[in-house]
């Protein structure tokens, strides 16, 4: 058998070098696959930007119901690709459930830096953000940056926001999972492109809470604006 291999690789080379090639190929290909398939089974993704938050409220996907030609009702969920938004009034409500220690609503705003969003204040706890020097925002002409944006409390600097440059003063500098900007709770809600709707809601449990209870509370809450927990 090794005889006629070497004969006819001595007389036909172009098939075996051709049948080596494809056979390597393939098992580079089966390799890659095989490591996809690894990696995808040994991640387990960490919470970054709400990491502080037991609970979170938010509406990311949209359910249709439509009937087909023999009748039968046919569901159709739909994930929205910009991310959906919740009523900000549930704040208030959430906020009156037992066992709650910090609700606070987040909205992205685009500010003009690259790899950095704007952020209400109050949404800082969620992650959490924490000040390393300054302090945080207090007025609308006021941000508080983190550490990777490079700047100082007391600069100014200008974002544009709502497709307008605006003048800042850097109050604080915070240090956080990623590059952020905060302004203050009042202002960040006056850019926010849906009035009085939030992206996401984030609740902290008291220490001690029953947290199964909670989101069970929750959720209730949540249900009856079309969010979910």
């Amino acid at each position: 058998m090794t005889a006629l291999a070497l004969r006819m690789l001595r007389h036909r080379p172009g098939p075996a070098v051709a049948t080596f090639v494809a056979l390597a190929a393939g098992v580079m290909i089966l390799m890659a696959m095989g490591a996809l398939v690894e990696s995808g089974l040994r991640y387990r993704p960490d919470p970054v930007r709400y990491a502080a938050a037991d609970v979170v409220v938010a509406h990311r996907d949209l359910t249709i119901s439509t009937k087909d030609f023999d009748g039968e009702v046919v569901r159709s969920t739909v994930w929205l690709p910009e991310g959906g938004t919740v009523p900000a009034e549930l704040i208030e409500r959430i906020r009156g459930l037992a066992g709650v220690a910090t609700v606070a609503a987040d909205d992205a705003v685009p500010v003009g830096l690259p790899g950095a969003t704007g952020h209400g204040w109050s949404a800082a706890a969620l992650t959490p953000y924490r000040i390393v020097d300054g302090a945080p925002p207090a007025a609308a002409d006021q941000i508080a940056a983190d550490r990777r944006l490079g700047l100082a409390p007391g600069q100014q600097t200008s974002l544009v926001v709502g497709g307008v440059a605006r003048a800042y003063r850097v109050s604080g500098v915070v240090d956080g999972p990623a590059p952020a900007v905060f302004f203050t709770d009042a202002h960040a809600a006056t850019l926010s492109p849906h009035p009085g709707r939030v992206a996401v809601i984030g609740v902290v449990a008291r220490p001690g809470a029953d947290k199964a209870t909670l989101k069970a509370a929750v959720r209730g809450v949540a249900a009856e604006a079309g969010a979910k927990v």
